[in-house]
């Protein structure tokens, strides 16, 4: 297959991922489908795609962690390569005709990961670093800066445990009784302010390269996203889950 005509395929398999046309994701999204090429040329498989996903990304927080606020620019640029080869192992996945339940299982973990680490560097970083985010404690209290930061660290694999527990359960209540609900909120709801938020984190984790309040900032709108997020979840779990559940450890015979 010729590369103009793998890119055009590649358009056509992710034309449906494409959820919000105005979003950094879409961005993101769009330089994976031209990147994805180089590793179909060699030949790495989704998983592999995903593992090398993780290995950049969690570089990027072990160099912020060693080489503190002056490596931030390589920092930065191992998250956004993290992230862009992130989007490229669906792409090889729905190329090759190869998903999996365990390349999704990866994926999401890794992501976790990936994000989780970068936050856990910046935020070490802020309270080891009094110099460098001199601009930070010159408005806000050490203890503020301390918790907010730490609560927000917290509740981001808090809300993805949320996400995939909800869209277990509902998978689960469908494939029991035989009914229709969509596992994601996505077609619940309009996702427009939950993509909003992620893009002001996005930008403020890039800009951050040049003002480091811009960190606290990410960390207040991270905390704000997580706590939406699981608020969502929960009232739509009350709303689609008060359905009657066979007990799951009752052996049929």
């Amino acid at each position: 297959m010729t590369l103009f005509k793998m890119i055009r395929e590649l358009k056509r398999v992710n034309l449906h991922q494409i959820t919000n046309t105005y979003s950094t994701e879409t961005i993101f999204k769009i330089i994976g489908v031209y990147v994805t090429p180089l590793f179909i040329y060699l030949k790495c498989s989704a998983n592999t795609a995903t593992v090398i996903a993780l290995i950049v990304g969690l570089s990027a927080g072990i160099t912020h962690i060693i080489f503190g606020y002056e490596s931030y620019h390589i920092c930065i640029s191992l998250f956004l390569l993290s992230v862009i080869i992130d989007f490229c192992d669906g792409s090889i996945a729905r190329l090759t005709n190869t998903p999996s339940f365990f390349g999704r299982f990866m994926d999401g973990l890794f992501g976790i990961l990936v994000i989780g680490f970068l936050q856990i560097s910046i935020f070490y970083n802020i309270i080891t670093d009094y110099t460098s985010y001199k601009d930070i404690y010159d408005y806000f209290n050490y203890d503020v800066v301390f918790i907010l930061a730490l609560i927000s660290i917290f509740l981001t694999p808090i809300q993805h445990l949320i996400y995939d527990r909800y869209s277990t359960f509902i998978r689960w209540i469908n494939e029991e009784h035989g009914i229709d609900l969509k596992p994601t909120l996505r077609y619940e709801m309009s996702f427009k302010i939950i993509n909003l938020l992620d893009d002001i984190c996005l930008m403020c984790l890039i800009f951050g390269l040049f003002w480091t309040q811009l960190f606290l900032i990410y960390f207040i709108v991270n905390l704000f996203l997580s706590f939406y997020l699981i608020v969502i979840h929960v009232f739509f779990a009350g709303k689609n889950m008060k359905i009657f559940a066979e007990d799951h450890r009752k052996i049929n015979k």
